[in-house]
């Protein structure tokens, strides 16, 4: 018997279909999840689980987020006890939630059970041991430079020479070990990293960050689904716009799925695969950034041990009738299956944000020559703040190409439109 251990946080729950996805024959599986989702769960997805063992949760605070999200010491706690409950069975440790697996990770390690370990988690956690690896392969990856001593220095102007010498101007500031685009910050002059020091000082003085090189260019993803250290299903994405210029200026967030027939679908993939291998992960779903520069060079930005989030699970289930948060399931726990895509279907899924604070009044529809579907993640007049990551949308949209030669028209609306009025 094979005990599975499911860590299943609020805001991931909408992604399963657990119709569909296959429960191994041999398998006990205890769902860890709080209150707030066991309520959500219908009948037929609570008879999916074998058991529940339930753990507190609480609030994102200062978000729009309406999700709870589970404690991770009282989690800790249960999934320590549930080890020792089953010490003499097989264990799997199932975790889809990148802030969680640090502490799953460490569990595998201390218990000698299933799943991802620290040494497969830290190079997909860490940018810069991630960025080395790469460098070391001859992939191409930004300039960097690790700001060890940022909240202690007192000579601000000569740390930001040092900085500027290093990966030069304009240059980026981001976490090390963040996923969200939280804290990412765009800095072009002495006085802008000034500014920068002073907001995230509000907030902590013990991010691990780094600076890394302004890249020019359009940002693309690439999601791979490995089994037995082989690429399996990749599916690849043209942003609308870097997610950073999304939280700093309120601009709307989008992923086009390229078709795989495309030249430019083939060279990511290429290169995802040349960047993987160096990185050497055997079962698992990753989410992969690089930039195409202005110079047409694929450059490396970060890339996860976990699917993509927000709209894009959707987006490539509409496209491609894959569900990646499935295939994650299959790859961590063994299951080697099959996938099978229906015929592809382009498909451009989109976040929407908010740069403003009030009620949300109207969620306006858009005239467009293709089909949408509007996914709203709160109701009129719920109180909306401003957007300070990328988890906190206010919608989903997805525009399906039926009519090709106004796809790329649509899009071009949905950049600048104002999905709603908040006031």
């Amino acid at each position: 018997m094979k005990n599975i251990l499911f860590i299943l946080q609020d805001y991931k729950l909408d992604y399963y279909d657990f119709n569909k996805l296959v429960k191994p024959e041999d398998a006990n599986i205890i769902a860890f999840v709080g209150e707030s989702v066991y309520k959500k769960l219908s009948e037929n997805d609570k008879n999916w689980f074998d058991g529940f063992t339930f753990v507190d949760e609480h609030e994102y605070p200062g978000f729009n987020f309406k999700c709870k999200i589970l404690d991770a010491a009282d989690m800790s706690k249960k999934l320590e006890e549930a080890i020792s409950q089953y010490h003499n069975e097989e264990i799997m440790l199932y975790c889809d939630d990148e802030s969680t697996m640090d502490l799953t990770s460490k569990l595998v390690e201390k218990y000698s059970i299933g799943g991802l370990k620290p040494k497969d988690i830290l190079k997909f956690r860490d940018k810069v041991i991630m960025k080395e690896i790469l460098e070391k392969n001859k992939i191409r990856v930004p300039k960097y430079f690790k700001l060890t001593d940022f909240f202690k220095t007192d000579n601000t102007e000569d740390y930001f020479k040092s900085i500027k010498s290093s990966v030069g101007m304009p240059f980026i500031i981001k976490p090390i070990d963040a996923a969200g685009s939280a804290f990412v910050g765009k800095i072009s002059s002495y006085n802008e990293f000034v500014e920068y020091r002073k907001q995230i000082l509000e907030f902590t003085q013990e991010a691990n960050l780094e600076a890394e090189e302004f890249i020019s260019g359009k940002m693309f993803s690439c999601d791979s689904v490995i089994r037995g250290g082989k690429i399996v299903f990749a599916g690849c994405t043209e942003y609308l716009f870097p997610y950073m210029e999304v939280i700093n200026e309120g601009r709307n967030a989008g992923h086009i799925i390229l078709n795989p027939n495309e030249n430019l679908y083939k060279r990511i993939t290429e290169f995802s695969k040349k960047t993987l291998n160096a990185l050497q992960i055997h079962d698992c779903v990753t989410h992969m950034e690089m930039f195409l520069s202005d110079t047409d060079e694929l450059v490396f930005i970060e890339v996860a041990a976990r699917p993509a989030g927000v709209c894009m699970p959707t987006a490539y289930y509409y496209a491609t009738g894959v569900n990646i948060l499935h295939e994650y399931f299959y790859s961590i726990i063994g299951i080697n299956r099959d996938i099978k895509q229906k015929e592809f279907t382009q498909v451009c899924g989109c976040s929407i944000y908010t740069s403003k604070n009030g009620i949300l009044k109207k969620i306006n529809q858009p005239n467009l020559a293709n089909p949408y579907r509007i996914e709203a993640m709160f109701e009129l007049g719920d109180n909306i703040i401003q957007t300070k990551t990328i988890i906190d949308n206010v919608i989903n949209f997805y525009i399906y190409n039926e009519v090709d030669s106004s796809f790329r028209d649509d899009i071009e609306i949905v950049k600048n439109f104002d999905f709603f009025e908040i006031c």
